[in-house]
Order: structure tokens, then sequence, then C-alpha cells
């Protein structure tokens, strides 16, 4: 009969005998490797981390203490810690200890006694110092939110707790060290535990145990001490995705940590999984596929392969940072599910310090902690080493750009991907306001702003917005006969003045009587006896200022001219009056003349003005109504006035009579037509006015600029490229109410009808309202020209831009049946093959045509098979035949895609079932690039016949298509639940999309 001393003695050695296994398979000896390991390529992710060794000389043992933690040994670490101060603490499992590295790099031992082995012989030393007491392989330490430390030992089936006091005691396991499954719903310091390899403490302080053996994950309560299974049901398996996670089956869950939502996420090491459980309870997986491997970078995490992955840190943003033992890589799975690898480079090594974490190599590395600086630390366990993977940081420098003062801080350190805590405070400029950061100084390149990610040294520029200009002062008149001489105070700032006149005070037509660059003006015209008030306000390209001081004067015979305010040089040097037509809308016929009068200022302004007289309004009516017609035409020659501004004046008199009449009239333009309802012709007080000027020359880019960023548009434009067609234009009248309609002509290259379904008009009013008009396309004169026609608020001036936008845009390459079905499920044929390649690749042709007999003339996909075969992308077989009708295989079309790929592109798979199949090459080249995927028994299946959704998913990955999000369903038999829905919808439609940030592509409907 045995005694306790030797059942204890016996126990001891078999656990250690287990533990130094555990430590042969993970350190001395490289996991067992899939046949096609060597010759496997990796391709580079981001170098968004440089990798240091900050612990560990490279040789197992225990030194250093009180010293460089680099000039330190430990022997074996799995799950390291970072506290909140950013101190380093490093289970040191066969030398039985916790040490400590400082954030000075120095290194001590903060619980256990190094080299003693904790037994049931030896005092733990519960209750007393932690630097006293005896630890047993401890394999991983936490902390919660008061600063206690959890530690886990793997070899004495227990949970320790050191307080801030550093008094150690026992929260978790049996005192003695026996193993096993129990306790569950009494005090956790009564429950066994089978290999408790990590620890991590929830947000509220509940404790919560990875159980090696058990394959469970449990808890334990903080307010009551009660243990609980919360994962797992103590079978190895895998099992339970999407239901409750303590009916779920794990398979040695490794490591723990929560996010800053209280998820719970978890290595599920030979499940080859990253697993999720819910605040509710529900477990899920979101990366890994279950097939151990190495692919997927760049992709969905969840069609992913992992090997072994065995540690694992979580920020709070749901970012995950997985350890993967078997492939010697750290990969980074992003909140919205993309995985890439940011350290190693999947070949096992100790090389690359110094330099980018992808270039390094490492040895079967396990745990992983995270920084509040965002730095990780890796514990590389097969080298005796601990690494610092540092996120690389890059500078912005904010550039004034023009400002007469810098911004504070002229620069900003970043890290990489990341975005700027705060931007800086921004730079002035006289006259200007502060409009953000650019990384052009022109502003035509990219907008940078506090969402901005980080990925390189950056200069930015400050982007300027020309505030309007003050409104002129000291507006002063002088009357004369039949005219009135203005002058005002120049404005800093302004381009041009805008006159107004009203025959009451404060209350100005809404049409101004002339816009000018000088600051004097003489209004013509006026009636000998009348006071007429006046008013001026300046612009720029920013807008328009307040009226200036009103200043009255009532024009007499009597009166001179020579005190006149107005500058001679900025009198108009000449008049021209060549007749305009007005025609009948609807039959062409002429029906009255009107006169045009040019006029140039010295200051470069031109200006055409055009009046309808009562007698001109009374003949066009009279005419009009011979012919039975209610529509005028007015024609502006163009000869002369490509960039005047045009002012069509209509008296009272003759506004009345055009409305008693019914007639509505057109203004045909170069630049512009305007159509005027009859309705706009009633209640006319002093003149009917309507304005057209082109954007001059100086403004339109600013004014462009300002149209194709603006939100309205960008709204429209759902992410696509915005730009201007033809010019700017101005258009105003004094139009009591209502709207008329204005066409502008669309210049420049011609639009396709494509193109047209996506333009629309931009209308920036002078009071600040903003408009944006889908209108319609119509003719826009006998020269085949087109425009786009639109509402125009009445009694009001603004700048109207044309701009159209376009979108990325797919086109369907495989289509349904005559049923209306898709059939998803359905083999797809070598000749449906063909076609689709041929709708989706154009590539050189290197061979000749096929001669296949078996495909005719009349054969409907002969077309596509011709020219995939001077492709060099389907042959035929060795009898000559093509066989378009037969199924194509997973081998043949994977053997296709290979073909596609770059030259430098390999790589092999790792599936048990294509060793010495014809295309094991193509399979292992379409594999390594993410394109075609395995099944999860390991097997290929390469002589199983393709399927319509596996054709179109494959396709889409090839081009970097997919899946589309948002699209009405297009076909009654593939719902939303099918797997591959989204490339379905994908390859069967036409469409626009906006391109999302996790790949997939969001659907634009036709506008």
């Amino acid at each position: 009969m045995m005694s306790r001393a030797n059942v204890q003695s016996r126990k001891g050695r078999a656990a250690k005998l287990l533990l130094i296994a555990l430590a042969i398979m993970l350190v001395n000896v490289v996991p067992l490797l899939p046949a096609d390991w060597g010759s496997r390529a990796y391709a580079a992710a981001a170098e968004n981390y440089t990798i240091d060794t900050v612990v560990g000389t490279g040789t197992g043992g225990f030194s250093g203490d009180g010293g460089p933690a680099t000039s330190a040994q430990f022997n074996i670490v799995y799950h390291l810690a970072v506290d909140a101060a950013g101190n380093l603490y490093i289970p040191d499992q066969y030398n039985h200890v916790i040490r400590k590295v400082d954030t000075s790099g120095i290194i001590t031992t903060v619980a256990g006694r190094p080299g003693v082995e904790a037994n049931w012989s030896i005092p733990s030393g519960d209750g007393g110092p932690a630097t006293s007491a005896t630890l047993r392989y401890p394999s991983s330490v936490t902390f919660d939110s008061e600063g206690n430390m959890y530690i886990t030992e793997l070899g004495y089936e227990r949970v320790r707790k050191v307080d801030t006091n550093g008094i150690i005691s026992t929260v978790a396991g049996s005192s003695t060290g026996q193993l096993g499954y129990s306790g569950d719903g009494g005090p956790a310091t009564s429950a066994l535990l089978n290999r408790p390899v990590d620890v991590a403490v929830d947000s509220t302080g509940n404790l919560y145990i990875a159980e090696i053996f058990n394959h469970t994950i449990r808890k334990v309560d903080k307010s009551t001490g009660i243990i609980s299974t919360v994962a797992g049901t103590g079978a190895a398996g895998f099992s339970g995705d999407g239901g409750p996670a303590n009916l779920a089956q794990l398979n040695t869950p490794y490591s723990i940590d929560f996010d800053g939502s209280g998820n719970m996420y978890f290595a599920d090491r030979n499940n080859n999984r990253v697993r999720k459980i819910d605040t509710s309870g529900n477990i899920s997986t979101v990366a890994g596929t279950g097939v151990a491997g190495y692919t997927g970078d760049g992709g969905p995490a969840t069609a992913a392969r992992m090997w072994s992955p065995i540690g694992l840190t979580v920020d709070d943003d749901g970012t995950l940072y997985v350890v993967e033992n078997g492939n010697h890589v750290v990969r980074k799975i992003s909140p919205t599910g993309i995985i890439t690898t940011i350290a190693g480079t999947g070949a096992f090594g100790d090389s690359g310090d110094g330099g980018p974490a992808t270039s390094a190599k490492l040895k079967v590395p396990i745990g992983i902690d995270l920084d509040h600086n965002g730095n990780l630390y890796v514990s590389d366990n097969g080298n005796y080493k601990i690494k610092k993977l540092k996120a690389v940081t890059y500078t912005v420098t904010f550039d004034k750009n023009g400002g007469d003062t810098e911004a504070t801080p002229t620069t900003l350190n970043v890290t990489d991907g990341e975005t700027v805590d705060a931007l800086p405070a921004p730079p002035t400029r006289p006259g200007y306001a502060f409009a953000g950061w650019n990384t052009l100084p022109n502003g035509s390149g990219s907008s940078f702003d506090a969402t901005t990610a980080v990925s390189g040294n950056v200069t930015v520029y400050a982007q300027w917005s020309l505030n309007p200009p003050g409104a002129p002062a000291n507006l002063r008149v002088s009357p004369g006969n039949g005219q009135v001489s203005l002058a005002w105070d120049s404005v800093a700032s302004a381009v041009y003045y805008r006159v107004y006149i009203g025959t009451a005070s404060g209350t100005y037509d809404a049409l101004p009587l002339a816009t000018v660059t000088g600051t004097t003006y003489t209004a013509t015209g006026l009636i000998n006896g009348t006071p007429y008030y006046f008013a001026v306000k300046a612009h720029n390209a920013a807008g328009a200022s307040g009226f200036s001081n009103e200043a009255s004067a009532t024009p007499n015979a009597t009166q001179s001219t020579s005190d006149s305010p107005q500058d001679a040089s900025n009198s108009y040097s000449q008049s021209e009056r060549p007749t305009v037509n007005v025609v009948d809308g609807n039959g062409g016929a002429v029906v009255s003349t009107a006169y045009i009068v040019r006029s140039s200022a010295s200051g470069g302004n031109r200006q055409a003005a055009v009046e309808l007289t009562n007698d001109q309004a009374a003949r066009a009516v009279d005419k009009l109504k011979a012919l039975g017609s209610d529509f005028a035409k007015m024609l502006i020659p163009d000869d002369k006035d490509g960039d005047a501004e045009l002012i069509v004046k209509f008296p009272k008199a003759s506004a009345d009579r055009l409305s008693d009449s019914g007639i509505k009239m057109e203004i045909t333009a170069m630049q512009a037509r305007l159509v005027i309802p009859n309705a706009a012709f009633e209640g006319v007080m002093d003149e009917l006015r309507f304005r057209i000027e082109p954007a001059k020359e100086e403004d339109r880019h600013s004014i462009e600029r300002q149209a194709t960023a603006d939100p309205l548009v960008l709204e429209a434009a759902r992410g696509g490229k915005v730009e201007t067609v033809g010019r700017p234009m101005t258009i105003g009248s004094n139009a009591s109410g209502g709207e008329y309609e204005a066409i502008l002509p669309l210049t420049g290259a011609p639009l396709s009808d494509e193109q047209l379904k996506k333009a629309a008009v931009f209308a920036l009013y002078d009071d600040g309202t903003k408009e944006l008009a889908k209108g319609s396309i119509v003719p826009y004169d006998g020269e085949n020209r087109l425009g786009i026609r639109f509402p125009v608020t009445a009694g009001k001036t603004g700048t109207f831009t044309v701009i159209r936008w376009t979108n990325p845009e797919h086109k369907a390459f495989l289509f349904g049946y005559a049923d209306g079905t898709f059939g998803p499920d359905r083999n797809i044929t070598r000749a449906e093959v063909a076609a689709m390649l041929v709708r989706v690749i154009d590539r050189g042709e290197v061979a000749a045509a096929g001669k296949f007999p078996d495909i005719t003339e009349a054969y409907w996909a002969k077309a596509y098979i011709d020219r995939v075969a001077r492709m060099a992308l389907m042959i035929g077989y060795p009898d000559g035949s093509f066989m378009p009708d037969a199924p194509i295989t997973r081998a043949e079309m994977a053997t296709v895609i290979a073909r596609l790929l770059p030259e430098e592109t390999a790589g092999s798979a790792g599936f048990t079932d294509i060793a010495g199949s014809w295309a094991q090459a193509g399979i292992g080249k379409a594999t390594a690039a993410g394109i075609v995927n395995g099944y999860e028994d390991g097997t290929f299946r390469p002589d199983s016949t393709l399927t319509r959704a596996e054709a179109v998913a494959m396709i889409d990955r090839l081009q970097g298509r997919g899946p589309l999000d948002g699209a009405p369903q297009q076909w009654p038999d593939v719902t939303q639940a099918h797997w591959a829905y989204g490339y379905i919808q994908e390859s069967s439609m036409d469409h626009s999309y906006e391109k999302q940030q996790d790949g997939t592509e969001k659907f634009i409907p036709e506008p």
C-alpha cells in the first residue's frame, strides 16, 4: 500500500513529465508541419511594427535579477502581462517565479522562490509575502482594475492572487495540487482544475480561467467566490457556434481576454480558431476555418487558416492580436474582421531585431499583451526571449500655406494606421477663414482631419476660405439730368461691386442695377423729379457683403453733372445698338425686334443690355396672336457676348402687356437660356429684370471647388468622383415669386447616356441657400449640343454649376436561366466558364485557337472558347475535344485560376487528397493566393464538379470584386441566407458600387 507521500511524489513526477512533454512540443521541437510547408510563399503584410528583444539572452536559465532584462535568462514563458504603469510581468515557468521588468528595463522577482518548486510538503506561503511563497510552473499573470495580480499554476492546478501589499493567497483550485473537474456551484477554492493555463479579469472583477484539459473556461464570481463553467462541456471537440457557450465544445482553450464592451475572446488552440463569447453568453468563431494552415491575409478572418492560435490580446475597440504557435507569427484582426500578419514570416528562427516585424523570424511564440502605448510584447518561447513590437510612428507636418501664424504645434507624431489625438490649433490669415487641411497646397489632394488614418510621413497644408468682404462705406451720390453718379470707398478683398436701386428707402430691386470693378458708377435713364435710393454690395469668391449706407438723389434737368463723383477712367468707352430678334417660339417667325446695348468699362467688365419696350412688346403680341401662338423667344446674338453680363429688361408696361396676353417668354443666349412663365410678368411694379453672367475666370476655380466639395453633392455622388461640366453661371431676377427655369449647355466632351444620368446642377444663392437640382436633359441649340434644364427661384441671384459624378461599375459575367432562376448549386459547364473568363479577363493571346471537333460554328460559346484557347487559359483534352457541356471540375478550375496569377505566386496546399494529382501545383498556387478553398475535413476534392455559386465566388475573388451588399435580390432561388449570396448578386447584374473598407461593394442604385 502506497503512503500519501509516495502518492504525492508520484503524482508530482507525472505532472512534471507532462509539463516537460508540453514544453518539448512547444519549444524544442517544431510542431508537426504539413507536407507542403517548405514550399509555401508568404505575402508580406504592411510594415506596421518594428521588433526588438527586451528580455532574454536566447539561452534558457535563471539569472540577471537587479540588472538589465536583456542580459537576464529565463526558462519558458507562456502568458505575460503589462500593468497600467507599463511594467512587464513574466511567468518564468521552469524557474517557478513571476518576474517584473520595470519601465527602465530592470528585472526582478516579485513572486515565488527561484528554482523552488511548490509541492504538498513545502508551505505554499499563502498569507505571507509573495516573494516567500512557492509556485509551480506558473503559466500566466494578469491584473484587475485595483492592481491585484493573478497567477495560474499549470503544475499545481490552482490560481493565486497577490494583492497590492504583496501578500499571496489561493483563489481557485486545490491546495494539494490535485487535478480534476469538479466544484461548480461551490467555492472556487474547493474546486478541482485541470491545467489552468491562462486567467483574465473582466471589468467587474470576475475571474476567468482557461483549463487546457478540461476544455473549459470557468468563472470565479468576485463577490461570492463561487466557481462555474461559462464555456465548454468538458469534452474536447468543436460545436455550438451560435448558441450558449456552456453547451459548446472547445479543444484546449489556451488564452482569454476581454474587449471594452465585455465580450470575451479565447484561443481555441486545437480547433485552429479564435472564438468569441458575447455579453449574452453566445459563442461564435471570429477567426479560422478549423483547418490548420496559413492563408487569408487581407481577407475575412473567418475564411483564413490558422495553425495553433495559442495567445491573444484585444484592445478596447475590438482589435485582436493573435499568436499562432504553429505558424510562428503574430496576426492582427481588425474590428471589421480583416486579418493580416504583423510579425513573423511563417518560418521559424530568431532574426530581424531592429527592423520590420514582418521580416523577423520567431520560434513557437506563445503569449502576447498590449501596453497603453499600443506596443505589443510577445513571448518568443523557442528563442527564450521576449520581443517587443513597437508600432511605427510617422510625423505629420502642418504647413501654414500662406497664413501669417503657424499651427500650434507644427508637427505631430502618429502611430501607423492611427489618427491624430487632436488637430493642432490652426494658423490664421487676414481676410480668410481656416478651412481645414489638405495634402496638397491647392486643395486638390486628400483632406486631412481627425478621422484620417496615417500611413506615412506627410505634410498637410492649411486651406483658406476667403471671407466675404465688408460692406462698402461712404456711399455718396450726385444727381444730374436723368442720371445719378455714385462713388464709394474701396473694400479690401472685394473683386467687384453690385449697385442696387429703388424708389423707396430701404427697398431695392432684387436684381442689381449694375456690376462694376471700380468704386464709381453713373446710373442713367432715370426720370427727372423722381427720388431714387441707392446701395452697394461688395463681392468676392466667398460671397457678398451687406449693403453699404443708403444714399438718395433726385435727377433734374437743371442740375449740372460737372461735380459727378464718377471717375472718368471708369466711364463706358463704347455703345452699340445691334438688333435682337423676338421670334415665335413654336415656328420661328420673327414677331418683333429689340435693341442690345453693349458697353465696356475700362476695368474690363462688359455688359449687354436688352430692353423690350412697350411698342416692341405690342408688335410681338399682335403677331403671336395672328400665328395662334403664346410663346416667344428672344434670340440674343452671341458674336460678342460670351463673357459679358447680360441684362434683359421688361418695363412695367411691357410686362403688363405680356401678362394680359398670356405670353410666356424664353431668353436664348449662348451662355444660358431662361424659360419665363407668364406668371412672372404679373404684378410688376417698375421693371422686370433677368440677369445672366458667366463666372469670371479668376473666380471659376473656387466656385467649382466649392460645388464639387459641397455635402449636398457628395451625398448624391455616394463616394463617386465629382467633376464640373461647362462654366458656372450667375443667374438672377427680381421677379416677385415662384419659379422660372434655366437651361445650361453641357459643354466639353460629349457625355454618354449613362453619364447624363449622373448630371445635376448645384445652386448657391446670394442669401446662402443651396440646392442640388437633378434637372432634365434637353437639346440646347441646333448644333447638337445638349443642355440641362432646372428650376430657379425667382427674386434671387445665384451661381449655378453643372456637375456630374462617376462611380466605379462592374458588368455581369454570369446570367440566369430562362425560367428566371440562377441555379446556384447546379454544375457549371466548361463553356459557361469560358464565357465568364472572356467577360472579365483581357490578356494577350499567346496561342492559336483550338480546333475542337465538338465545337461547331453555330455553337453558342464558340467565340468564347476560341478566345480562352488563344489566351492559353483553357485547353482541350488529349483526344482533341473540348467537351463544352461537361461540368468543370474543381481541379480544372484551380488550374485555370493558377494560370492567371503572377508567376511569383507560389505555394502548395496541405490537402489530404491531392498528392499525385495532375493539378497539384495549380491547386497549391490558387489556394496560396486565397482564391480557392478546401473543405473543413482537410480535403480539396479535386475531381468534384464545380457549382455555379463556387465559380462566381472564385472569379470574384480573383478579380477583387464583391461581395455586393444592398442590391435588390436578383434571383428567387438565391436568398440572403445562401453562403454565396453577395458574390452571386455581384456577378449577375451590372451595377455601380462604392468600395467599402472591409473589401465588400456597396450597391449604388441608378439615379
